[in-house]
């Protein structure tokens, strides 16, 4: 079930990668499949809160690069999983999704670390984000709700 909001964020790939969901194509998003591929789920998953509120904002976040966590993932995060997919190949359908739809998105897959940062970003080796890890992933969020929502920008008191 999804609430009733007038701002969501939505941010998910890395959990399908590790997964092996398929990524499918941005013709699986335009055209409601009912295949499983991650990119139906998130047709499904818009779809939802379009139906609670059909005005709501809608920010898209690209996964967090990742890598390891005992075997659940490629041992680099720019590695195929033995079914053949990149985190990249996720990533890619948000970005394709977020135009489609003209939303703005959060870039976290290119921008809150690379293979060789990862661990001192993360809890876990690098998979979780640390509070240096958080941190990242917060300013480039703030940074895209600012896009994505202009009008809570105030003027100071008084004026510029």
């Amino acid at each position: 079930s999804v609430a009733s909001a007038d701002l969501y964020t939505v941010e998910h790939g890395i959990n399908d990668w590790g997964q092996r969901v398929p990524p499918g194509t941005i013709d699986d998003y335009r055209n409601c499949a009912a295949n499983g591929t991650f990119a139906a789920r998130y047709r499904t998953l818009i779809d939802k809160i379009r139906s609670v509120n059909p005005r709501a904002r809608i920010v898209l976040c690209t996964p967090r690069k990742g890598y390891g966590f005992n075997g659940y993932l490629p041992d680099h995060c720019d590695k195929q999983q033995p079914s053949g997919y990149l985190l990249k190949d996720y990533a890619d359908i948000v970005y394709a999704i977020a135009e489609l739809e003209r939303l703005q998105v959060a870039d976290f897959y290119r921008t809150c670390g690379e293979q060789d940062e990862l661990a001192a970003l993360s809890c876990d080796v690098a998979l979780h984000p640390n509070a240096a890890g958080c941190r990242r992933l917060a300013n480039i969020l703030a940074k895209t709700l600012l896009l994505a929502c202009p009008e809570a920008v105030s003027e100071p008191e008084g004026g510029k």
